[in-house]
């Protein structure tokens, strides 16, 4: 992946001008959710480092942010060889969660994607969730500009689930915190989804991350298609716990 370009606004909106590359990429040319949600993440790691809030610096006053919940909202998915620009900013907290927004656009400024995600602060010894008000290491944003039509909740298990399959988790699914990289259960749910399925178009994505999972673990995965709503709705466990659950919205 080329990176353009990389600036702040006044706003202190984060943007990162980059190369969609051919690996990043579905069967139909276009960008993998999973790959996007990697993106995502990626951009948001960087905004804090940018910020003085790096990997270290959390780490040497206790604290560690994870991502408890994003998602997306498609106009249209970018494809191998777009330029893209993405966008983040935080919002204004919630009493556990900090938040962030996205927006994806082309070069010609047509949004494509809309993001919207919910950060846990977790103390790094004992994981023990820390309230928003006591992380005092940056000002406490105060803008709240999305106004997206689902907003991030508890995703409903309906009562109809089928298994789907299970899968087993390497050394390549772990990500620097010791734990499954979050866009490997995204690539999980995608991987399980019927043929049929895999030719939708999408035009939103929700996923809520419940339970950390390490290798050699074992995800089984369940899921149930709602023919009214057009939602899939995909999750995994882990003996009797969720470690996630998400949807799928198509046409």
């Amino acid at each position: 992946m080329i990176t353009y370009n990389h600036w702040y606004d006044k706003n202190l909106t984060f943007y990162n001008e980059i190369n969609i590359d051919l690996c990043q990429c579905n069967v139909r040319g276009q960008l993998n959710i999973f790959e996007l949600l990697r993106l995502a993440t990626s951009i948001a790691d960087e905004d804090y480092t940018r910020q003085g809030l790096s990997r270290k610096i959390l780490y040497n006053h206790g604290v560690t942010i994870l991502l408890s919940r994003i998602m997306f909202h498609f106009c249209s998915l970018p494809c191998a060889n777009d330029r893209i620009t993405i966008s983040t900013w935080e919002e204004k907290p919630g009493p556990f969660q900090l938040t962030r927004a996205y927006n994806i656009t082309a070069q010609n400024k047509k949004i494509l994607i809309k993001g919207y995600s919910s950060w846990l602060l977790v103390d790094y010894k004992s994981h023990k969730i820390i309230r928003t008000k006591k992380f005092t290491l940056r000002p406490e944003s105060t803008r709240q500009e999305s106004g997206y039509y689902r907003k991030l909740g508890k995703i409903s298990i309906p009562h109809d689930l089928v298994f789907l399959g299970k899968r087993y988790v390497y050394f390549s699914d772990i990500d620097i915190n010791g734990h499954m990289n979050a866009s490997r259960y995204c690539a999980f749910a995608i991987d399980c989804l019927p043929e049929i399925y895999q030719e939708k178009d999408f035009t939103d994505f929700f996923i809520n991350y419940s339970k950390e999972t390490i290798k050699d673990e074992t995800i089984y995965l369940f899921g149930a298609v709602n023919l009214k709503e057009q939602k899939i709705t995909v999750i995994g466990k882990q003996g009797e716990h969720n470690c996630f659950e998400s949807n799928f919205y198509y046409t």
